[in-house]
């Protein structure tokens, strides 16, 4: 790939990511007049566009939502770092984050039951974890 390829692609993230943030306005997070100034946004948006593409190139998984909340968080501490609300980013962002996990595991226990992580027989996968009572027969 080529310089030109990946001034496109940020280029193309970057207007993504602004037009992106426009839905998720940050409102509450950072100040008001913050998400109304062009430069702030333009730093977020490279900023938010420039991860994204940092991690696709490098084969990492990428979420956009959490890609602009970093940026988010960032570019506004970087600002104006006494007036950004970390209790609603934790709220926002951070309870989700750290709970989804649990409550899809969960979900799944009560819905199909045993989770069983064994390997098949002529498998050579090591076993992990097993979660549940053994089957019945």
């Amino acid at each position: 790939m080529s310089d030109a390829d990946d001034g496109c692609r940020i280029a193309g993230g970057t207007g993504m990511a602004g037009e992106f943030l426009r839905k998720f306005s940050g409102k509450g997070l950072v100040p008001e007049r913050l998400t109304e100034s062009p430069a702030f946004l333009l730093a977020l948006a490279m900023g938010a566009g420039i991860t994204v593409l940092l991690a696709t190139r490098f084969g990492f998984p990428v979420s956009t939502t959490l890609a602009l909340a970093g940026a988010l968080t960032g570019t506004g501490l970087a600002t104006a770092p006494d007036e950004v609300q970390l209790a609603r980013l934790w709220d926002t962002f951070g309870k989700p984050l750290m709970l989804s996990p649990q409550v899809a595991v969960g979900t799944r226990i009560l819905v199909v039951g045993r989770i069983d992580c064994t390997p098949r027989e002529g498998s050579t996968r090591a076993p992990r974890v097993v979660v549940g009572a053994p089957p019945t027969t």
